[in-house]
């Protein structure tokens, strides 16, 4: 089987999910009050902290999905990262 590129290291959509789950994450338990501070804490701006988790967000379109090649969630702990 021949290898593709992501199977080696993660795409820019892969690794903007995964931050913007990550983020979703810092609200959800408290360690970050408000996206002023996620950007804070990952010393970025607030609108691109805002911006991507919106896309995060968003449910990709059918089409998108298949380039994701990520696994689907398989426990309660991953119930949040909805793809």
């Amino acid at each position: 089987m021949q290898t593709r590129p992501w199977d080696n290291a993660p795409t820019p959509i892969q690794q903007a999910l995964v931050r913007g789950h990550r983020w979703l994450a810092m609200l959800e338990s408290g360690v970050a009050k408000n996206l002023t501070e996620v950007a804070a804490l990952e010393g970025m701006d607030r609108a691109h902290v805002s911006r991507m988790l919106n896309r995060t967000n968003n449910e990709p379109p059918t089409r998108h999905i298949e380039k994701l090649d990520m696994p689907l969630p398989t426990n309660d702990n991953d119930s949040h990262y909805h793809l």
